[in-house]
């Protein structure tokens, strides 16, 4: 809708209009019914176009799918976490996806072992018993997703001497001389 109609609609219905015509990732904007015009800007963004090219609201709440994987109910790019996985040393099995974006590229972290069905709590799955008391947890965000450990005491976190697989496709690992930690450069 634009500025004209959104004026004449919240005149006439005596509630504010959204102006979608200026709609973007972090703003809307609307006509208040005395003619006045409220912006709303966000430091993020808060919404995006989905495949149907309608605005849609980000909702990283983690859904199952009909596969039994989990994946967030509303983002514009493919993050999957695994509903179980069953790795091997050989064959490290895949905890959490991201895949799309301009390159159509993909990111994974891996496991070499089984974990159970995580617990799931709003965008958050929590994989318990990773290793003896360390959990994994994966949380979904707007835009891919984040992977931490939650360590119960001192003696688990000195047991901690696995390393976790990152599988890529399109991207280029770089080491960073000013401070621990790595550069993701992606290869286009």
């Amino acid at each position: 809708m634009d500025f004209p109609s959104a004026a004449i609609r919240a005149r006439a219905t005596g509630q504010r209009v959204e102006v979608t015509a200026e709609r973007s990732e972090s703003s809307t904007t609307w006509v208040n019914p005395d003619g006045s015009v409220t912006t709303e800007q966000f430091a993020a963004p808060v919404q995006f176009k989905n495949d149907k090219g309608e605005w849609a609201s980000f909702n990283t709440d983690l859904v199952e799918k009909a596969d039994g994987s989990l994946a967030p109910a509303s983002v514009p790019e493919g993050v999957v976490l695994a509903g179980e996985v069953n790795g091997t040393d050989a064959q490290p099995a895949e905890v959490a996806s991201l895949s799309g974006g301009a390159a159509d590229s993909q990111i994974a972290v891996t496991w070499p072992d089984t974990l159970g069905a995580p617990r799931v709590e709003g965008s958050t799955a929590t994989y318990a018993k990773a290793w003896p008391g360390i959990d994994l947890r994966v949380t979904a965000t707007r835009d891919g997703f984040e992977q931490s450990f939650i360590i119960a005491d001192r003696t688990a976190a000195e047991a901690m001497a696995r390393i976790i697989t990152i599988k890529t496709e399109a991207i280029i690992w770089k080491t960073k001389s000013d401070h621990v930690g790595i550069e993701i450069v992606v290869d286009l």
